[in-house]
């Protein structure tokens, strides 16, 4: 074999193991965006929807995965402004539901979903319960999100009385996606975040391409998100920016570093098992619960707070004097 050969071996292994490393995160973050959300098959549903839903959202968590890069997050509260950055560039850029209803919907689903649900503990925490020695802990955040998927999907019986699913209608549904999505785990343990290392230029590629795709899609849709959503961002930005500059130690991508044991993976399992439970008990006494209204408000108002708390959090550090400023200030005297 050639040294030319071989480099080239090289540089196809380093691309196709960034590739898989950004696909199966990308799936992991669609999961607990839409599967979880929407509770339910729809007519519209097929799988051609879903391989081009799956790839929005690649483009979207790999837009996470460089902001903590490039940020060097490591804090849940950095994360959270990623997060919000996430969703706010899903619903603000690639569909334009952040502008109804406003401004609940600048919370909902940006705040109050996709960073909170989707990035903080779907993303993050089970990623990092799911590689902890024992299943434990995975097992316990797998049961907390089925019994939310159960009751969740009842709040639909009430927003899409035409659409009432069956037992066996969800039992497939939450089966088989929880399926791929423990697949889309394995292959996060098999590679290893040390291959993503963007650099520099491709930070300010993505932020030119989203800009692009904000001023073509969406602000001739709707023009005064021009006013809303690039200071929110702006915000995100210098914020994570500030932090960049006071942290030292690696991000968080280290701690989702490693192989996923199998007995963890199965563990995911209690998560359909859990929401088929409280699903098939209400289909049975005919019970269902709307959620949407108590969850919209609670989950926007909480997920506002969380933002500004991050912000405020984050933003101290910029302002407050670093150790060999405070040391070189004259004592004050009495």
């Amino acid at each position: 074999m050639t040294t030319h050969t071989h480099a080239k071996d090289m540089f196809m292994k380093k691309w196709l193991s960034r590739l898989l490393f950004v696909l199966a995160h990308g799936f992991v973050c669609m999961f607990f965006s839409e599967p979880l959300f929407w509770a339910r098959p729809q007519p519209t549903d097929s799988l051609i929807s879903w391989i081009e839903t799956w790839l929005g959202y690649v483009f979207s968590t790999w837009l996470v995965l460089i902001l903590i890069r490039r940020f060097r997050i490591r804090t849940l509260w950095a994360l959270f402004l990623a997060g919000a950055a996430f969703g706010w560039f899903i619903e603000g850029i690639i569909v334009q539901t952040m502008y109804d209803d406003f401004p609940w919907q600048v919370a909902f689903t940006g705040l109050a979903w996709h960073a909170p649900i989707t990035i903080v503990l779907g993303w993050y925490l089970l990623g990092k319960a799911l590689r902890a020695p024992g299943p434990g802990r995975a097992a316990h955040l797998a049961i907390a999100f089925g019994l939310f998927w159960g009751v969740w999907a009842l709040t639909w019986w009430f927003l899409a009385p035409d659409q009432i699913t069956t037992i066996p209608q969800f039992a497939a549904y939450t089966l088989s996606f929880t399926g791929v999505l423990a697949l889309a785990f394995w292959v996060t343990g098999k590679v290893s975040p040390q291959v993503f290392a963007p650099r520099e230029s491709l930070f300010w590629a993505v932020v030119a391409l989203a800009g692009a795709t904000f001023a073509l899609n969406t602000a001739p849709k709707v023009p005064w998100a021009v006013a809303l959503l690039p200071p929110l961002m702006g915000v995100i930005f210098v914020v994570l920016r500030w932090n960049q500059q006071q942290e030292t130690g690696s991000d968080l991508l280290h701690a989702l570093e490693g192989p996923i044991p199998v007995r963890n993976l199965v563990a995911l399992g209690l998560m359909p098992v859990s929401a088929l439970s409280i699903y098939a008990l209400a289909v049975v006494l005919d019970i269902g619960i709307n959620l949407a209204p108590i969850l919209v408000v609670i989950t926007s108002v909480v997920g506002t707070v969380w933002f500004v708390m991050a912000v405020c959090k984050l933003g101290k550090w910029r302002f407050a004097p670093r150790p060999t400023e405070a040391a070189n200030q004259p004592a004050s005297r009495a």
